[in-house]
């Protein structure tokens, strides 16, 4: 969280300044890619949905920061890869990285703990995502050795900083530095002479300072809840959902443990450009075709702003009526009552906490579409700048949020915990002979399976004289068997362009080989399909981590749950991992479909589209405007 800060903090010493700031590189711009790529991980149904059926093993709170680090360490390895080696050889943005991760949130392996070790978590990141499914490297490198090289080369400074982040007292004193930095700044803007300036040039330079203020009182406020944190009861990370920095913020060239976010280097740089120019104002001026295209842009994402700060201020309101609430009331006298408000109160923080991650992730997007908007008029500079500054202040309202929201969360889970024991007592007590148990759900042999429908019948057949409770309760739940296909495989292709061919490739270990297909559609577009599904243990493992669920359901719903909501659950729990994906591509011109050829190998599905006889050119805006939005976004519609 401080070293967040003090990001923020040289983010307005510079903008103080009004320094030359150069633009951001195209190698940040991939590493932006990344970290979201990463951060969907947290948005799969079974952690996310309305009704979440798996507890990861750390929050995203809890490594925000080492996977910036990360993300920024794997931009500077592969721009320093070049362009020196076969297409085969070229390796998706996230590697083997994803299912690293997904291992690692799910059940607790595959990569250091973010907390305990967080160079090593760093470390492992960076030579994941430059690995296929089998482990070795693309881009030509030859092993380890090799890539630990060029992290010693070119990311000493990253690795510092995660090394820094065991040390609380580095990141105080980098705060510090922040800080002394942004007193100066404020020196210099308070010695400028304004004395001489128009009225045009006056308004324009008191709006910047105001803006200012308003950042700098905001930080002053998440400072002082950083303070009032540590003076009271820490909390640990994996239980804080604002710990670390949000998506778009990226590393410059510099040597701070985290550079300045993208959209405040763009708006130094365009405030140092346009700083000369208010007297024209007042003018109209005359905008290229392009620049139609871009303003339309602006004001589509002006447009988003307003509609959700309204369902914001709402969410706020909401949160505080919640916080009100658990102060004032405590459910009835049985302890079964209890048990259930409290665990209606938690899942409307749960809600609350899903939903202001899905507008801060609608606002991250809105500043990254105006990030890599250049060449606007005048006028659209200025509302694009407006925008933004509307956008972050929104984001800021959700920053301050999240951290009431875990400390809810937190509360409402403790105080259940407490109360399961003497819940348990009761349900024992009260609990009729004819209840049906399913803390024996797991995956049978085939000949268990092929017996089951028999002995579930015979088991009801005996049970028929006692009627307190449903027949699907009284009936044990069969194993589940649920069509994988119905569930969308989140999948993120990569691109690249040689002269004689593009290449999209994409990680999906696990992909079986037999269910890839590729189709022409009209317009030039190619559709790309195939299927993942679960091996037997994959099916156990989650057919074990579904009776765990069913175990900690309340008494009274497990006796109603049918066979249908239990395969509806053991999907949700797949969602990610197991599915059918199905995306389409807008190829150029000068593709040759004829010899269009797909590979799986590796975990790598690799697609290289020929390219004819360059006399032309492939179709401006670039080609990959086809790929859909990733299926993360939303974690209660992951059926297809």
């Amino acid at each position: 969280m401080c070293s967040s800060l003090a990001v923020l903090l040289r983010a307005c010493a510079h903008r103080t300044s009004f320094g030359e700031v150069p633009p951001m590189a195209e190698v940040e711009s991939s590493s932006v890619m990344l970290r979201r790529l990463w951060a969907n991980t947290w948005d799969a149904a079974r952690f996310a949905a309305e009704r979440p059926l798996h507890k990861p093993a750390f929050e995203l709170s809890a490594c925000g920061v080492q996977l910036e680090l990360a993300a920024q360490a794997v931009a500077r390895i592969r721009e320093a890869t070049g362009k020196d080696f076969e297409v085969t050889e070229f390796v998706p943005l996230e590697g083997r990285s994803c299912s690293l991760l997904e291992l690692a949130v799910s059940e607790g392996r595959g990569l250091p703990h973010p907390a305990e070790d967080p160079v090593g978590f760093v470390e492992a990141m960076i030579h994941a995502a430059l690995q296929t499914g089998d482990g070795s490297y693309g881009f030509g490198l030859q092993g380890k050795p090799e890539v630990d090289a060029l992290i010693a080369k070119h990311c000493e400074d990253l690795l510092n900083s995660a090394r820094g982040l065991q040390d609380p007292a580095v990141a105080t004193r980098d705060v510090e530095s922040a800080a002394a930095e942004l007193s100066g700044a404020v020196q210099a803007l308070l010695a400028r002479d304004v004395g001489a300036s128009s009225k045009a040039e006056a308004v324009a330079f008191s709006s910047r300072v105001l803006q200012l203020s308003r950042e700098m009182r905001s930080l002053a406020g998440r400072m002082q809840e950083v303070a009032t944190q540590k003076a009271g009861e820490v909390e640990p990370p994996a239980d804080v959902e604002t710990a670390g920095p949000e998506p778009s913020t990226d590393m410059s060239d510099s040597t701070d443990p985290v550079g300045v976010p993208a959209f405040q280097e763009d708006d130094i740089a365009m405030e140092t450009d346009g700083g000369g120019a208010a007297d024209d104002a007042g003018e109209m001026l005359q905008r290229t075709k392009s620049q139609v295209v871009k303003r339309i842009k602006v004001d589509e994402v002006a447009q988003a702003l307003e509609a959700r700060r309204e369902p914001i201020q709402q969410l706020r309101r909401v949160l505080s009526q919640l916080d009100s609430k658990g102060r004032t009331t405590a459910g009835g006298d049985s302890t079964e009552s209890r048990f259930d408000w409290k665990t209606g109160e938690l899942k409307q923080v749960q809600k609350l906490q899903q939903s202001f991650r899905n507008f801060g992730e609608d606002l991250m997007e809105g500043i990254l579409t105006l990030d890599q908007l250049s060449g606007l008029a005048e006028q659209d500079r200025q509302v694009r700048k407006e925008t933004l500054k509307g956008l972050q202040g929104l984001l800021d309202e959700i920053d301050a949020a999240k951290p009431r929201v875990a400390k809810m969360q937190k509360k409402l889970a403790t105080e259940l915990d407490e109360l399961k024991p003497a819940l348990q007592a009761e349900q024992q007590q009260q609990q009729p002979g004819g209840g049906a148990d399913y803390s024996g759900m797991a995956v049978e042999e085939q000949h268990q399976e092929k017996q089951q429908p028999r002995q579930a019948h015979q088991q009801h057949q005996e049970q028929q004289p006692q009627q307190q409770v449903p027949r699907s309760a009284a009936a044990p739940l069969a194993a589940p068997r649920v069509d994988w296909t119905r569930l969308k495989l989140p999948l993120q292709f990569s691109s690249l362009e040689r002269p004689r061919a593009y290449l999209l490739s994409a990680s999906a270990a696990g992909l079986d080989p037999d269910s890839i297909r590729l189709s022409r559609r009209d317009g030039g577009v190619l559709r790309v399909q195939g299927a993942r599904l679960p091996s037997a243990s994959e099916q156990k493992a989650l057919t074990r981590l579904l009776a765990e669920h069913i175990e900690r359901m309340p008494w009274k719903q497990r006796q109603h749950l049918t066979q249908e909501e239990a395969d509806e659950m053991l999907l949700q729990l797949g969602h990610g991992r197991f599915g059918l994906f199905q995306q389409e591509f807008e190829l150029p011109h000068d593709v040759d479909w004829a010899t269009i050829e797909p590979s799986y190998e590796d975990g790598v599905l690799r697609i290289v589209l020929p390219r004819h006889v360059l006399t032309q050119r492939a179709r401006p805006g670039g080609w990959m405007q086809g790929m859909p939005d990733s299926y993360h976004r939303r974690p209660n519609d992951f059926l297809w």
